[in-house]
């Protein structure tokens, strides 16, 4: 059994892990801490092509990432595979879960509102209707001591 949480740079993250390590540890499964990089369209905007430094951005988000998330998977009683990918967020979450059969995904909702996410996208309501597996979305306004 595998659970999958898709984790990105937000202070929400370490709420989200915290969700999906109780639920690996309820299932008793394997628990893959997914970030799927995505250059931010802003930089597009802004730039009209990827800055030079693209590798330079892509690297610290994912410093901040495992910065926040770390000391809470480290509570997992089992190793937790941390993985990395680069693309289209929600097509990332979903391509993994599938590969590695996830039984369910963890996945955080910042709720932006409908403005904000019809604009940016909203990736766990791409993620739950994509999905072929159970998806647990963990609500903005849950909290947990996480420290």
């Amino acid at each position: 059994m595998t659970v999958v949480v898709a984790l990105d740079d937000s202070e929400f993250a370490p709420v989200v892990a915290d969700h999906a390590v109780r639920e690996a540890e309820r299932r008793g499964a394997e628990l893959h801490a997914l970030h799927v990089f995505q250059l931010p369209w802003s930089l597009y905007v802004s730039y009209g092509a990827p800055p030079i430094d693209a590798e330079k951005i892509r690297r610290y988000q994912l410093d901040r990432v495992w910065g926040m998330v770390d000391p809470v998977i480290s509570k997992y009683s089992q190793t937790v595979r941390k993985v990395e990918l680069e693309g289209y967020p929600p097509d990332g979450v979903l391509a993994y879960a599938a590969d590695v059969d996830a039984e369910v995904i963890v996945v955080g909702s910042r709720g932006l509102g409908d403005f904000r996410s019809m604009m940016l996208g909203s990736t766990s309501h791409k993620i739950i209707q994509g999905a072929v597996c159970d998806v647990l979305v963990v609500a903005p306004h849950a909290t947990r001591d996480v420290a």
